[in-house]
């Protein structure tokens, strides 16, 4: 899929949570996070919609967009969860400097379709 696309915006996503079979992920990275990585080791712009939860939120406090407080407890995870949201972290130098305010905002808004017009802004910026 990178391969085809332009962009990445991401949003909720499995976290591997032990006690909620229903919340495993297959393989040894999550989805979510999976196409984060991806995404910004091919150069394609990456935004994570962390106010509304899930393996999005952590992408978007790996790449120190959302504090670290932000983070929500939430019990024993599958053991690969958090290496695979240290690679994450690992590309966070791949945000251009100036889009990390808007892409920060972004990660921690919730509004609905204002954000949608907000992230085609900010897509139109890092594509140009």
């Amino acid at each position: 899929m990178t391969k085809v696309s332009d962009a990445r915006i991401i949003l909720g996503g499995k976290m591997g949570l032990l006690g909620y079979p229903q919340d495993a992920f297959l393989g040894a990275t999550p989805g979510i996070v999976e196409e984060a990585i991806y995404a910004l080791e091919a150069g394609l712009p990456c935004v994570p919609l962390g106010a509304f939860g899930g393996a999005a939120r952590d992408v978007a406090i790996a790449l120190d967009l959302l504090a670290p407080s932000q983070r929500i407890p939430r019990g024993e995870q599958l053991p690969t969860y958090d290496a695979s949201l240290e690679r994450v972290g690992d590309l966070r130098d791949r945000i251009p400097g100036s889009l990390r305010p808007a892409l920060a905002a972004l990660a921690d808004d919730d509004r609905g379709e204002p954000m949608a017009y907000d992230v085609a802004r900010l897509l139109e910026e890092w594509l140009s």
